[in-house]
């Protein structure tokens, strides 16, 4: 994965371990250097789809609206104009809003039921997580599905017509990193979720007719598996504070972390801007804040173990541990 069309930038390996983005040349302080145009996957929750446009992200009580009253009421999706509406529905090779009709349908008909929980492997490792992938229950034996796996279902959908639609980006999806084990281990009780939310997602596109030449359930296993510790929340332009949503950029996703950032995030729409909070030096590393700057010491590290799978070893957390000693 690289960064072309961005001179000011280059990914190379860390000293710490991975790859991050560093600058190439020096960059001034408010220097917007990096962009990404749109992401590879995303949901809107449940309960924003009214009032948040599912094609450009625009938020309606930031218009002065309650709710946008553009809809595909089959799909679950309501837009800010027709022109979004539009350019939602405009596929390369595939009608995206047919899968997510049918997921409509299928939630929506409670059709779906089972006698109890399937239990999760008695010790969880790869070779667990793989047997139960080769041999996943049929739809009918799932509980049914929640709102929230309903929407985690819709994020893996988006991203399996993205991979039909533009199968060139798939390899940078890939590069991505891997949390699956290290997320199942910690919440063994999800392997079953993902299971189910791989299936229901498979079920929907052989319901709607669409006929892909990838595996769809080892698709939506690799999205899973990249979901936890790669995404972005979707949250409203002008006050940042509502997240209605989620959604993973590839590119995006190569910044690395530091309590003290040099840059910060913006979302313009569907684009997400990178811009610089101060001065930085040619060959400077270029991190973002994963949490709140302001937390204290204990309570960030508790945030990026458990999100992130890593414990920061920025020079504030230095600080902030000698001084809470």
């Amino acid at each position: 994965m690289d960064l072309l069309g961005f001179p000011l930038v280059e990914v190379r390996p860390t000293p710490y371990g991975g790859r991050g983005v560093f600058a190439a040349s020096p960059i001034p302080k408010n220097t917007v250097f990096f962009s990404c145009p749109g992401p590879y996957a995303f949901v809107i929750d449940r309960a924003f789809r009214k009032e948040v446009c599912s094609q450009c992200f625009a938020y309606a009580f930031d218009a002065g609206r309650r709710t946008w009253n553009i809809k595909h009421d089959a799909a679950g999706a309501c837009f800010c104009s027709d022109e979004c509406k539009t350019a939602w529905m405009a596929t390369d090779r595939i009608a995206g809003e047919k899968v997510f009709k049918v997921m409509e349908t299928l939630f929506k008909g409670k059709r779906l039921g089972r006698e109890g929980f399937l239990p999760p492997p008695a010790e969880i490792s790869l070779e667990s997580i793989n047997e139960a992938w080769r041999h996943p229950p049929a739809l009918h034996k799932f509980a049914p599905m929640s709102e929230l796996e309903h929407d985690s279902a819709r994020f893996i959908a988006s991203g399996v017509i993205q991979r039909a639609n533009n199968p060139d980006s798939w390899p940078d999806l890939l590069q991505l990193q891997d949390n699956e084990l290290l997320f199942t281990q910690l919440h063994p009780e999800m392997l079953e979720s993902h299971l189910y939310i791989g299936v229901f997602v498979a079920e929907a596109l052989r319901i709607a007719g669409i006929v892909v030449d990838f595996d769809v359930l080892a698709t939506a296993r690799c999205l899973l598996a990249r979901d936890y510790g790669n995404v972005f929340g979707l949250y409203e332009e002008k006050d940042d504070t509502e997240m209605f949503g989620f959604a993973i950029y590839t590119t995006a996703s190569l910044f690395n972390h530091d309590c003290t950032p040099n840059i910060k995030k913006t979302r313009d729409g569907r684009a997400l801007a990178f811009r610089t909070l101060r001065d930085v030096a040619a060959g400077e590393e270029l991190c973002i804040s994963y949490v709140e700057e302001t937390d204290s010491w204990e309570k960030r590290q508790a945030r990026l173990q458990e999100w992130w799978f890593f414990s920061c070893q920025c020079a504030k957390c230095h600080r902030d541990e000698a001084a809470a000693k």
